[in-house]
């Protein structure tokens, strides 16, 4: 199994079990079920599942209602100056991509829910135009269905919510350059007591630019190491490259979501550099719809320096899709997970069969 796609997004969607969510309180049940438990959701499409309220003796209420919510938000702090001119600034940026409510009982106050299980139908309709579900460390997009029994006087309301995940679709055969071969090159020099070494290069190249989850990635590459330090390593990595939008500023953050070690090389050496790292389960390239966050990937070849040294990296762009390109036959890159959430995914179909992406939270 690949590494998580990142700490935040597991610890998040461990809080709730998908397409079921349960809140025992003293009360009495209040469950959110999805129909045949499928939390996984493309735009446009309809969720509809029972709401089932069990309480334990009748129950004064006002109303009971179901709403869906969709949106984007990023949020973050950075500290400047020092000493008594230290001071924190806050930033952060939201946006809804749907809000949508369901009345579904109301009471004058007469009437009391009965002891004892009943079920209610809710329904809703996703927009077309939404981003997929998110999580990156500040930043998130995030569709919730929220439930709660308003109750009279100064009785605490009974809430409950579970979390719903809207899959991005990204036809790799309808981006400009995906069958491109994508390279990459760089260069340092080792500086030691005033004294620059002679230079250390790294280059790389990917056959293409697009894959799907699930692919291999061949990478060829070349470590020219001409000091006269040994390298401490190299690695390969994928390179998630999100760029967070607030009010007045942005910024990039980086995760490593899937990583292979590479090579040793020593001093005066020349290494060749050949690997196939697997694509983990990842949202498409892009985030296309949302406008407080970009998404982009890189292939990153790292060579290791010596202590004190910065590490050498040379990456290539990369685009993340769906919907795997059509190659050549001679073109084995491909190979697809077996389980049943990738059974489809090399069909070139309307609704292509999405990644599992609870494999982040394992």
């Amino acid at each position: 199994m690949f590494h998580a796609f990142s700490t935040e997004i597991s610890a998040f969607l461990l809080k709730v079990h998908p397409g079921h969510a349960a809140n025992t309180s003293s009360k009495g049940n209040l469950t959110i079920e999805l129909d045949n438990g499928n939390p996984y959701f493309y735009p446009g499409s309809t969720v509809s599942g029972n709401l089932i309220i069990e309480p334990k003796k009748p129950l004064d209420f006002k109303q009971i209602e179901v709403k869906l919510n969709g949106l984007g938000e990023v949020r973050w702090s950075e500290t400047h100056g020092s000493g008594e001119h230290q001071h924190t600034e806050h930033y952060s940026a939201h946006e809804d991509y749907t809000r949508q409510g369901i009345v579904l009982v109301t009471s004058d106050g007469n009437y009391k829910l009965p002891s004892g299980r009943s079920v209610h139908r809710f329904q809703f309709t996703l927009p077309q135009n939404i981003p997929a579900s998110f999580e990156v460390s500040g930043g998130h997009v995030r569709y919730v269905i929220k439930a709660k029994i308003s109750r009279n006087g100064m009785f605490a309301d009974l809430k409950n919510e579970i979390l719903i995940i809207v899959l991005g679709y990204l036809d790799l055969n309808t981006v400009h350059g995906a069958k491109e071969v994508a390279s990459g090159s760089a260069s340092m020099t080792l500086c030691c007591c005033c004294c620059a070494s002679r230079p250390i290069e790294a280059k790389l190249t990917l056959d293409k630019t697009g894959y799907v989850p699930g692919e291999y990635i061949k990478i060829h590459g070349t470590i020219a190491n001409m000091s006269n330090s040994s390298m401490k390593g190299s690695s390969c990595s994928i390179i998630q490259s999100v760029k967070q939008i607030a009010t007045n500023k942005s910024r990039t953050v980086t995760n490593s979501v899937a990583k292979l070690q590479g090579p040793m090389c020593g001093r005066n050496l020349n290494v060749q550099v050949s690997e196939n790292l697997q694509v983990p389960s990842l949202p498409p390239s892009g985030l296309n719809f949302c406008n407080i966050m970009t998404l982009e990937y890189l292939l990153e070849l790292r060579v290791h320096t010596p202590t004190c040294h910065t590490t050498l990296r040379s990456s290539a762009p990369i685009v993340i899709g769906t919907v795997p390109l059509i190659m050549d036959d001679n073109y084995m890159g491909y190979s697809p997970r077996t389980d049943s959430n990738y059974q489809q995914q090399s069909q070139l179909t309307s609704t292509p069969t999405p990644p599992n992406y609870f494999d982040w939270a394992h």
